[in-house]
């Protein structure tokens, strides 16, 4: 874990859409938190999971490049398309 006072300016943003809809970076989110609660001297695992397909898969494979996964997961579960 990784405490800040402020953790929220520790959470870049991966992608947003034209309304300011944003899709977080799931690793800032799962290892940044308050200052507060430093004393529980906490661990997390991570697993990342989410809906996709055969496609996007292989385009993160060929390039190494995370963003197909990202617009993936943003399209599918913050704009609630179906996934294919």
């Amino acid at each position: 874990m990784k405490y800040y006072k402020k953790p929220d300016e520790h959470i870049r943003p991966v992608m947003q859409d034209e309304k300011g809809g944003i899709l977080f970076n799931y690793y800032d989110l799962a290892v940044n938190k308050s200052s507060t609660w430093k004393h529980q001297e906490e661990f997390r695992y991570i697993y990342f999971i989410v809906p996709s397909n055969p496609n996007v898969l292989d385009a993160w494979k060929r390039t190494g490049n995370p963003f197909p996964i990202y617009q993936h997961t943003y399209e599918h579960l913050q704009k609630g398309k179906e996934c294919l």
